[in-house]
């Protein structure tokens, strides 16, 4: 959480000074944003559930345990800011600013292909099942941002997700 913060504070500024604002990125917010988050939140949790399944029936060894990466109980209140703070970050870096920086020369599918392929990097200490599942949420938050310019719905679908499974934690 203090890496996601010390970045945003070292590149939101930068950003800022290239050219990308708040509008280029999808950041201003609409009134509509949070029930199109949730929608967006409903469609990310039935394309994985599947993979939830597979998921318990797949050995430790090969899909590991989040359990084991989290030191303890958690409390609420870091539930909900680890909640908040890393769809921001990752939202605004890996799939706002990666899919329309590439789309200035590449396909939307491209462009989206690569921001996935970045989220995925990053995420396989969970593992297979649940590197799937990242490829999966990403493709459907990419193409959401890519399609409509819109970053909001994404960053609460994000947020949904983190905080429905980091909430066993607390």
């Amino acid at each position: 959480m203090f890496y996601e913060l010390l970045v945003l504070a070292l590149l939101l500024p930068t950003l800022w000074f290239r050219g990308w604002t708040p509008q280029a990125l999808g950041l201003p917010w609409q009134a509509r944003d949070t029930g199109l988050g949730v929608a967006l939140l409903a469609a990310c949790l039935v394309a994985t559930y599947p993979l939830h399944l597979l998921n318990d029936s797949v050995a430790a060894e090969v899909n590991p345990s989040m359990d084991a990466m989290v030191a303890g109980p958690l409390s609420v209140g870091v539930v909900v800011l680890v909640s908040l703070l890393n769809p921001i970050f990752e939202e605004v870096f890996v799939c706002a600013y990666v899919i329309r920086a590439l789309e200035r020369r590449h396909s939307p599918v491209f462009a989206v292909n690569v921001s996935v392929a970045i989220r995925a990097s990053y995420h396989l200490y969970q593992g297979p099942v649940g590197t799937i599942g990242i490829i999966v949420v990403g493709l459907i938050l990419g193409w959401w941002v890519a399609r409509t310019g819109r970053l909001w719905p994404a960053i609460v679908a994000h947020a949904g997700l983190d905080l429905l499974g980091l909430m066993v934690y607390a």
